[in-house]
């Protein structure tokens, strides 16, 4: 019987919207946190998807929402719906880029500001149980860029007495990756384009939801 002081969480982040702060850029930034105990058994829901797809014609080398087919979509989104309410729960982070006063108007800087919200939230208050977390993160930001990133969020996670690790892997080389992929667009497109019906047929899964400037008139 194993001891539940020996648990690890594991938690993949990935990001929806871009970080230029240009007119050219996206009006919001989205993190999605996926947080599970058994990421085999949300890796195998969408490997054996992906099988299905193969054997019936489709070319699947990942998962990818904004990329993927409408038909692929659905059935990603499908599988989720059905078969993981009960294995992973999706915390959000989000914000709208115009709110953001000057000294946040890079990309390490407003990563740095959103990243460290979220893992200090998980970490302090959602992670009772478990002696371990793992958490990676989507490897977009400039070397620089992540290890400034780093210095600022591991003397904060320090404090809380939890054993962690932090990676940095490309979302498409692991399942579970893909999976926050879709809440974070699903999540993206309900901000940037008033696009609910992805979101909306993934609400049977547990979700959080934090909008970094919802005090903020501008």
């Amino acid at each position: 019987m194993s001891n539940t002081n020996e648990k690890t969480l594991y938690v993949f982040i990935d990001e929806s919207g871009n970080l230029d702060f240009s007119r050219k850029g996206t009006r919001y930034f989205v993190f999605s946190a996926v947080a599970t105990t058994d990421p085999h058994k949300s890796a195998s829901s969408l490997q054996s998807l992906k099988y299905d797809l193969l054997k019936n014609g489709e070319d699947i080398e990942y998962f990818h929402a904004s990329e993927d087919r409408q038909s692929v979509r659905n059935k990603v989104i499908d599988t989720i719906s059905d078969n993981l309410r009960d294995t992973i729960k999706v915390h959000y982070i989000h914000a709208d880029k115009r709110k953001a006063y000057q000294g946040l108007r890079t990309s390490e800087a407003f990563y740095s500001k959103l990243g460290t919200i979220l893992v200090k939230y998980i970490v302090s208050y959602k992670s009772d149980g478990f002696s371990k977390i793992i958490i990676i993160f989507d490897k977009c930001l400039k070397k620089n860029d992540s290890s400034a990133f780093l210095k600022k969020i591991k003397p904060l996670l320090k404090e809380t007495g939890k054993e962690y690790r932090i990676y940095f892997h490309r979302t498409l080389s692991d399942h579970n990756g893909q999976i926050a992929d879709y809440f974070a667009w699903a999540k993206y497109i309900s901000l940037e384009r008033n696009e609910l019906r992805p979101l909306r047929s993934l609400k049977g899964i547990k979700m959080t939801d934090f909008d970094l400037f919802r005090a903020r008139n501008n």
